[in-house]
């Protein structure tokens, strides 16, 4: 006898739970901006079931109020305010608003470096952390900058690092 065919494909997450997992991944893309550790070319996610995903709604609270803070700011502090703006403005081309079948596509994360550059260098202009500190954290960002680099020396090693991070 012929073997079974194969099963049907699921069906595509709703409109609803595709904005709700753009949502919920917006805090680790602004993690992994700060923090570029295990970032890959491709990454797998899991879908949010919806807007009754508790992250979800975490998420969208929290870009929220950076949003309103961002707004309430922009006359006293308008360059913070600005580097908030070019943040989302280059978020946006990476958030996966237009679906890309669960991949994040972390390769464009250095957009919003821009505005988390503006964004670092008025804290270190308006002298509210110490040199130090401003040091160890330019050698730390330089050392991850290195080190992820190092992926990109050839299609092999770049898709070996993919593969690490997102198995299938």
């Amino acid at each position: 006898p012929p073997p079974p065919p194969p099963p049907p494909p699921p069906p595509p997450p709703s409109w609803g739970a595709h904005l709700a997992t753009v949502v919920k991944l917006a805090p680790y893309a602004l993690f992994l901006t700060f923090v570029p550790v295990g970032t890959s070319p491709t990454r797998e996610f899991p879908v949010s079931s919806g807007w009754n995903d508790p992250l979800a709604w975490g998420a969208l609270g929290t870009i929220l109020f950076l949003a309103v803070w961002l707004v309430r700011i922009r006359k006293e502090k308008p360059g913070w305010s600005a580097a908030g703006l070019l943040y989302l403005l280059f978020w946006l081309p990476v958030s996966n608003l237009i679906p890309a079948e669960g991949l994040l596509v972390d390769r464009y994360l250095y957009l919003p470096t821009l505005g988390m550059a503006l964004f670092v260098g008025l804290l270190i202009g308006s002298r509210t952390f110490p040199p130090a500190l401003v040091a160890a954290s330019i050698v730390l960002w330089g050392g991850w900058g290195a080190a992820s680099s190092w992926k990109w020396r050839s299609d092999d090693a770049l898709w070996a690092s993919a593969v690490k991070v997102s198995p299938r």
